[in-house]
């Protein structure tokens, strides 16, 4: 079968782009979190596992992933929590000498042992694993998001948005896929509309 072949003046439909979105740009820009409604800006910057989940299931139509992802964080920070408080009890009292006003002050404060600067090595390389985590799902999405509508960039653009300021960049996707209009924390895919 023979392609068509368009007539001057007609339009060209585009394979991948949504009808209507203008390609090559997003809906918002990148620090646009001002101009987002309350409720879903103040999700993304407090539990933005939560606002990754809506984007999960309502871009790649896998149920329970808003659930599964925010267990999965929560759980992450609560051990990382825990892991945190075992670092004090390792250090010991230590005498630090101030001189002011010719005066030599003595303040006992904690000294870091060895057993504490493991731990907290531990704990500092998991909170590195868990931030590099949300920056790889974040950006696969954004990635996602970006060749569903056509917007140009490529995988480093994705990849720093999403490190740089993960909160900004999923507002932005929230937007670009408009459940900020009608915003619903507790259905799956964070709207109404399903």
């Amino acid at each position: 079968m023979a392609a068509a072949i368009p007539v001057k003046g007609e339009a060209v439909p585009v394979v991948g782009v949504v009808v209507g979105q203008a390609s090559g740009d997003w809906n918002s820009g990148f620090c646009s979190c001002a101009n987002c409604p309350s409720l879903p800006c103040l999700v993304t910057w407090f539990t933005p596992s939560v606002t990754m989940g809506h984007l999960f299931e309502k871009v790649y139509r896998v149920r329970y992933s808003c659930l599964f992802i925010t267990i999965l964080f929560i759980t992450a920070q609560i051990y990382m929590y825990e892991e945190t408080q075992k670092i004090v009890p390792l250090m010991e009292m230590g005498k630090v000498n101030f001189t002011i006003d010719n005066e030599i002050i003595a303040i006992e404060i904690p000294v870091a042992t060895d057993e504490s600067i493991a731990q907290s090595n531990w704990v500092s390389t998991l909170s590195f694993w868990i931030f590099l985590s949300m920056c790889m799902l974040t950006c696969q999405l954004r990635g996602t998001i970006r060749k569903k509508y056509g917007i140009a960039g490529n995988a480093c653009s994705d990849c720093f948005a999403s490190c740089c300021c993960e909160c900004c960049s999923l507002t932005q996707m929230l937007k670009q896929e408009e459940v900020t209009k009608d915003y619903n924390i507790c259905s799956s895919t964070g709207t109404t509309l399903v």
